[in-house]
């Protein structure tokens, strides 16, 4: 059989054996195999062009298509008939996720979430303390997201600048309830908060003593320490005066005083005169030592927020136990009042410490 994928070649006489007609269909029939086995590759015959037995081959046919089975109506692709598929559904859903939900305690009368002010960072609320939330690392002008945070309140009673530059604080009262908002420098990241008080709340509006302008007061404590796993090590505190909390809810953080420091003091060991201000004066109302935790939700006493402080006070009466005492601080409208409970828990990994105090 002549390959009709080559080119033709020049006349060639070549001694040959003559091929009749029916040995020429025998040799297609015994060239064809069974799907099942590898098609084998077809002799080529060349013969005397000048034999008058040579018949030219046949033309060859086209292969038709057999055509495949039909498909079913019910495996056919189409697109959903209502919305986007659901790829698209899945990624508008990353690009736009759904707004966080309300806080704990969030009131009916004020909405949520805060337009234009994004997902916030932090929040935590309790039923007599309110709900207190964080914008923190804000980008641009905070007094723009003060005033977008207030126009979503309501009109505020008052807006003003506390004493240090570029700070704004505004307070108000919607639906039953009083708020508060502030924006704050901290280490270096612009944060904006707002406090939701509990109804019926309101600063106090007088408070003991003079109000006058805290002092300044700084101390260097170095700390060492030793244990029995670790090599000793010294670090460096620098304590002073500084803004803490809201402690009476109008929009502007307190000032805390560091006391006279002993010379063998430690950090936790100092303590602090808590003023409540009053733009740039304040009111002094009591001293406190130990670190406080969870006070921008705590509950009010005569207008003020209870103080809960903690410290570890040397080591307890079994070995390798020390001695924690918690305090806690209740503003009785002249000053703040402390309840002790003292406990002792085992930590074999507790370090000595000794200190050095200095100016």
């Amino acid at each position: 059989m002549l390959s009709l994928n080559r080119a033709p070649r020049a006349s060639k006489l070549v001694p040959s054996r003559v091929v009749t007609p029916t040995l020429f269909v025998a040799l297609l029939f015994a060239c064809r195999t069974a799907p099942s086995e590898p098609m084998a590759e077809p002799a080529v015959v060349v013969a005397d062009v000048d034999s008058p037995e040579v018949q030219a081959p046949a033309e060859v046919q086209e292969p038709t298509e057999v055509p495949g089975p039909a498909e079913d109506p019910s495996q056919v692709w189409e697109p959903p008939p209502d919305g986007p598929p659901a790829a698209a559904t899945d990624l508008d859903s990353l690009l736009d996720p759904p707004p966080p939900p309300a806080p704990e305690h969030w009131p009916a009368s004020l909405s949520w979430p805060v337009e234009g002010l994004g997902r916030p960072d932090s929040s935590d609320s309790s039923a007599r303390g309110g709900v207190h939330v964080v914008w923190r690392g804000v980008e641009g002008d905070s007094a723009r997201m003060v005033s977008d945070l207030v126009s979503a309140l309501g009109d505020a009673d008052a807006c003003d600048l506390p004493a240090e530059e570029g700070r704004i604080r505004c307070r108000g009262k919607t639906g039953g309830r009083r708020w508060a908002v502030a924006d704050e420098l901290g280490e270096g990241e612009l944060s904006v908060n707002l406090w939701v008080l509990p109804r019926g709340h309101k600063p106090p509006g007088r408070l003991p003593g003079r109000c006058v302008v805290p002092p300044e007061r700084s101390w260097r404590i170095a700390l060492e320490s030793s244990s029995p796993e670790t090599l000793d090590n010294a670090l460096v505190h620098e304590i002073g005066t500084h803004r803490a909390w809201d402690l009476d809810g109008d929009g502007e953080a307190e000032v805390l005083v560091p006391q006279e420091a002993s010379p063998s003091a430690c950090s936790d060991e100092v303590a602090y005169d808590v003023y409540v201000m009053r733009g740039t004066c304040g009111h002094r109302v009591g001293s406190i030592v130990g670190a406080a935790f969870d006070v921008n939700t705590a509950r009010f006493h005569h207008g003020l927020r209870e103080l809960t402080t903690e410290r570890r006070a040397g080591r307890g009466k079994q070995r390798s136990s020390w001695r924690y005492e918690k305090r806690t601080y209740r503003f009785n409208g002249k000053r703040l009042r402390a309840s002790l409970d003292v406990t002792e828990e085992t930590c074999h990994h507790c370090k000595s410490l000794s200190c050095h105090a200095g100016r």
